[in-house]
């Protein structure tokens, strides 16, 4: 049967009809999936979040024993709220964004190694830091990074405390960048051969701890007194607020 416009129109009309009932399940589909993953995310999330509250309050609990829950009513008094301060300095003052925090370090270290692995490359970098550690050839862009790096865990303090998740937040760039040495061939010390990845998470994890840990810790102390400082000068500004309105 010869074909004749109006059949093609129907035939078109069909394809078209067809085509948007197939976007329309795989929207349908789509939509299906996404709440799935969502209430598995919101499920997952309640769960990690009941469990660092848990590990939290077993913390606190067993530095309240150690302190002298057994005591006397005040001692006891004073012994829950040493753990509670203890538990806010080491661990934070809100679980959620403690962890938050936590799970944000991998992926800055993830960042950090994807940055440096494709762009500067391992060796430059190395080559920095020498030049700067030696001062034979100093380079500005070390010591903005770590000014970042401090100002990173200045913020994480000032908002949550937290010294445990402020050094992993500094920390975890640092260690992503010597993870970067993998792959990689050292020309010194008579090493040529390639570095595994045993070797380049080893190195890691000692530029954390060397470089990293020091960087958290100050950037912890400096937000925590620009937190104290904050504090008090809001406290003044509002008392005096108070004995104007008075």
């Amino acid at each position: 049967m010869p074909s004749t416009p109006e059949t093609d129109s129907r035939s078109d009309v069909s394809i078209r009809s067809l085509a948007s009932n197939r976007l329309g399940g795989l929207g349908q589909w789509l939509g299906r999936q996404l709440a799935a993953v969502g209430h598995a995310a919101a499920g997952g999330w309640r769960q990690l979040r009941w469990l660092a509250v848990r590990i939290a309050s077993l913390l606190a609990g067993g530095l309240l024993t150690v302190l002298g829950a057994t005591g006397t009513a005040a001692t006891s008094d004073r012994g829950r709220r040493l753990a509670k301060a203890f538990g806010g300095f080491l661990f934070g003052q809100r679980v959620e964004v403690t962890f938050l925090t936590v799970l944000l370090a991998p992926v800055l270290a993830l960042a950090t190694a994807w940055w440096i692995g494709t762009g500067i490359g391992y060796h430059a970098v190395e080559a920095w830091f020498v030049g700067t550690w030696t001062g034979t050839d100093p380079n500005w862009l070390l010591f903005v990074a770590g000014g970042v790096l401090v100002g990173i865990g200045a913020t994480s303090a000032a908002f949550n405390s937290g010294l445990v998740p402020t050094v992993l937040l500094v920390a975890a760039p640092v260690f992503g960048l010597g993870t970067t040495r993998y792959g990689t061939t050292p020309a010194y010390h008579h090493y040529n051969e390639v570095v595994s990845l045993p070797s380049a998470l080893e190195i890691g994890a000692i530029l954390g701890v060397s470089f990293g840990v020091p960087l958290g810790v100050a950037g912890f102390l400096l937000g925590v007194s620009l937190r104290r400082v904050l504090g008090v000068l809001t406290a003044r500004h509002e008392s005096l607020a108070l004995s104007e309105s008075a």
